[in-house]
């Protein structure tokens, strides 16, 4: 089977800006916040482009994209064309007239952050008092205009013992989907966890899924497959960057992922299938190849050969590097220290 029938982009991660209300631990978008975006009408264009390359759901985020007046104008017309809008959001923003602009843009799915059961611990990782119980106040009110609520949660060392609670949180306030985001430190904020500690994390939230099947729990992690095993049926191993979905920043920029500083075209400059199949640097996503410690490894398959590329990227400049968070890399690595040292 060739390249072009296997893979092809069906999901836009849209950071719609990299305006934001906040100045959250973790996020990476700051330092490009003062990029140019494009204006509204070049949205609607950006809107075509992603319709006619094949693409059947969009996701606004950002940055916060509720501080963009048009994201519902936006929303709208992407509804229109056929694709499937959802809006990620810290909730700071939701009023009854910004839930009511949201159910009449078509957006399906809204997508509210929260990174821990605890107000307080919430608030301060999010560096504001209060937001919290915004958050929770954004869902009900989603939930009572009838749409459907996912609450994401950044896997951070703040909370990664406590993600039990997170689910326990989700099922008091009737909210059926938690989405668990991998955690990629683009700035050594020293959130990151050890690989031993990913480990015990991945192992933890294995045994969960059962003990909560009312909530579906999204979890995407490539490493996941080291403690999964190798599960038929599914589309792609390791991660989807490249292989399903790409990344649009503000002023049009294309990357494979959101969390990667290289750019492979601009939507608006280059043709989309052209950069998708042609760029090196979606192919690499795609084709990767192994070294280093994954080269003595026998369960590279199930994470792709390699884990998360953009973690490899930002740790080691090599996209076929180890995964920085992989415990098995680790062992392996300690284990060949140790025997040049004999």
């Amino acid at each position: 089977m060739s390249e072009i029938n296997t893979f092809r982009p069906l999901l836009a991660q849209w950071n719609f800006t990299y305006e934001c209300n906040l100045e959250c631990k973790h996020c990476y978008s700051r330092d490009a916040a003062q990029s140019k975006e494009m204006t509204t009408e070049q949205a609607f264009k950006c809107v075509d482009i992603l319709k006619d390359s094949g693409i059947l759901l969009m996701n606004l985020g950002g940055g916060e994209p509720l501080l963009r007046s048009d994201v519902f104008e936006v929303g709208k017309y992407a509804h229109s064309k056929g694709i499937n809008v959802a809006l990620s959001t810290n909730g700071s923003l939701f009023t009854e007239i910004v839930v009511k602009n949201i159910v009449s843009s078509k957006i399906s799915v809204v997508e509210i952050s929260i990174d821990s059961a605890i107000p307080e611990e919430h608030d301060e990782f999010r560096r504001c008092k209060g937001l919290h119980q915004k958050a929770i106040h954004a869902i009900e009110l989603a939930k009572s205009n009838g749409l459907e609520v996912h609450i994401a949660t950044v896997i951070t060392r703040h909370n990664h013992n406590n993600i039990e609670e997170m689910f326990k949180l989700a099922r008091n306030i009737n909210v059926t989907n938690v989405d668990l985001h991998e955690f990629v430190d683009t700035a050594n904020s020293g959130l990151d966890l050890t690989p031993s500690e990913w480990k015990k994390f991945y192992e933890e939230l294995e045994s969960l899924y059962n003990k909560y099947d009312d909530i579906k729990i999204n979890y995407n992690d490539p490493l996941v497959g080291l403690v999964q095993g190798k599960k038929e049926g599914r589309l792609y191993t390791g991660c989807m960057c490249g292989k399903l979905s790409l990344c649009i920043r503000p002023n049009g920029d294309l990357t494979p992922c959101v969390f990667q500083y290289i750019v492979a075209g601009n939507i608006f400059e280059d043709d989309l299938i052209h950069v998708w199949y042609n760029s090196e640097y979606f192919k690499q996503m795609r084709n990767h190849v192994i070294t280093n410690e994954c080269t003595e490894c026998s369960s590279s398959e199930v994470c792709g050969y390699g884990g998360c590329p953009s973690r490899s990227l930002l740790s080691s400049n090599d996209v076929n590097a180890p995964d920085p968070h992989c415990w098995i890399a680790e062992n392996i690595r300690n284990t060949n220290i140790c025997k040049r040292n004999d």
